[in-house]
């Protein structure tokens, strides 16, 4: 004697196979879930333990800007021409001008406004020396002396201290973005 087979319907076989896709398609849904969680979560191990590599060059665009307008750029040349009346320096003051201007229109997005606020100021300041000098160098009645040169220290502690806090502010925002 020999059982027959069960009957066998297409809806059963339809059901049986829909049933298996499904389950495919949620396992390889969970892998490609696990994949992403774990590149970001290895992401951002890697802004905890290096944020500095981040921010490099948005720092580095901070630190240009405060060297061409500094001691070693535009003060350290309008001190020059102070001292020695040499209208040769004007042209590269006007390039570190130009390079602190370019510096300010590449500051990253992130910059506070108070912050592009009183960098635009810093720049007005520096901006306005220029002009008395450019007076000076082309007519002698009008000289730019040693007190021409105090609006211009006196931009220089606000031009370094929202330089230090942009860089700390940027720090603090790529670990709190990469811990979260």
């Amino acid at each position: 004697m020999t059982s027959a087979p069960p009957p066998s319907t297409p809806r059963a076989g339809q059901i049986t196979g829909f049933v298996l896709g499904l389950i495919v398609f949620v396992c390889i849904s969970m892998i490609a879930m696990a994949s992403y969680i774990k590149y970001e979560l290895d992401r951002a191990q890697t802004d905890l333990v290096a944020p500095e590599s981040l921010l490099a060059s948005d720092q580095d665009i901070f630190e240009k800007l405060q060297r061409s307008l500094g001691y070693g750029g535009f003060v350290g040349m309008a001190q020059n021409f102070v001292t020695t009346r040499d209208d040769s320096v004007v042209p590269d003051m006007k390039a570190q001008l130009k390079a602190a201007n370019d510096m300010m229109a590449r500051l990253p997005e992130r910059t506070p406004a108070a912050v592009r606020h009183d960098l635009q100021t810093v720049l007005a300041t520096f901006g306005a020396a220029m002009q008395k000098i450019e007076k000076s160098a082309s007519d002698a009645t009008i000289p730019f002396t040693a007190t021409d040169m105090m609006p211009l220290y006196a931009a220089l502690p606000v031009l370094d201290a929202r330089v230090a806090g942009s860089a700390f502010a940027g720090h603090r925002t790529a670990q709190n973005q990469a811990q979260f």
